[in-house]
């Protein structure tokens, strides 16, 4: 639009150098357009700062009065941070900050260095065609600023919202095992130590549960480590739909899962474990050409009041232990 004004008003005056090096600069955009359109936006940029740069000069050489064609120097400032900000562009606010000072380098230039006389063509320009290039070029470049902040700020949004989801996909595979989805031993480490204090402020007791799945290591000899992965798999799923919601269930490690059992006496706590071993018992495992049973062994300890978190695990180890040791298919408190 101010390219095919700046045409029109030089045609007219008869200004032809002018009217010429608009054609080249509409020219010039509709490149830019397609280097945008492609991504090239670094390219982009740069071709619009010297545009700009060369147009504004152009008019003030050309002409004796600039009809504020200077003020579109300032737009080269958050062009410049906008674009190379998106390109990604190494250093970008170094290089920023230099076409931001070649951009005031220019306008100083202009509006105080050049001397009035100077130029190829002397024209008379009224008031109020000054004051009509004045209140245009001012409103464009105005509403070019708002638009670039907007874009900008926009970017910076779409940025922290990707950092956020990346950090929330990191969080997750840190927290998470990757085989049955449950939350992994890091993440129960945490928990553990935050449940322990609060059971010690509120003075709510709770329950450990240590839970083995009984000959695992033949189940991977005999069927190979995908069946194992399966008979794991159904067995994290059993547990989830066998725990409260105000529960927290993890996997240990190899064949070993725990679960924290939350506001709850060693009597109930009983029954849920033994309803967890009967569950599992009676469970038929598919495997990939065949179906087998799986029975798990649990080590279960009440939460004693100043007892640290090794002590409460090894308490659950030693009854799990105990109960492979007499047979295994059992829970032991």
């Amino acid at each position: 639009m101010v390219h095919a004004l700046i045409f029109l008003f030089s045609t007219i005056a008869g200004i032809t150098l002018l009217a010429i090096s608009n054609i080249g600069s509409m020219a010039l955009y509709v490149l830019l357009l397609f280097l945008i359109n492609k991504n090239k936006l670094e390219i982009a940029f740069y071709g619009m700062g010297i545009e700009i740069l060369y147009h504004t000069l152009a008019v003030n050489f050309i002409l004796d009065n600039d009809l504020h064609f200077t003020l579109y120097l300032i737009v080269i400032v958050p062009l410049s941070f906008l674009f190379l900000y998106l390109a990604q562009v190494k250093y970008y606010i170094p290089k920023s900050i230099l076409c931001s000072v070649i951009a005031l380098a220019a306008y100083m230039y202009c509006e105080y260095i050049l001397k009035p006389g100077s130029s190829l063509y002397s024209i008379q320009v009224t008031n109020s065609m000054n004051t009509i290039f004045g209140l245009f070029n001012l409103t464009l470049v105005f509403f070019g600023l708002i638009s670039f902040c907007a874009i900008f700020i926009s970017a910076i949004n779409r940025s922290l919202d990707f950092f956020t989801s990346e950090n929330k996909a990191l969080d997750n595979m840190a927290n998470h095992d990757t085989l049955t989805g449950l939350r992994n031993r890091r993440s129960f480490e945490e928990k553990i130590e935050r449940t322990i204090k609060n059971s010690e402020s509120s003075g709510s007791a709770f329950c450990f549960l240590l839970i083995d799945i009984d000959d695992f290591k033949k189940v991977n000899d005999t069927y190979g480590h995908d069946n194992g992965d399966i008979v794991l798999k159904d067995i994290a799923s059993i547990l989830k739909k066998m725990t409260r919601p105000n529960d927290s269930l993890y996997r240990w490690g190899g064949e070993e899962f725990v679960i924290i059992l939350s506001n709850i006496d060693k009597k109930n706590a009983a029954n849920v474990s033994e309803r967890i071993r009967a569950k599992i018992e009676k469970y038929e495992f598919k495997l990939s050409e065949t179906t087998i049973n799986c029975t798990v062994t649990i080590g279960a300890a009440m939460y004693k009041p100043g007892e640290s978190y090794d002590e409460l695990f090894k308490t659950a180890d030693t009854k799990m232990y105990e109960g492979k040791q007499n047979g295994k298919n059992q829970v032991v408190f």
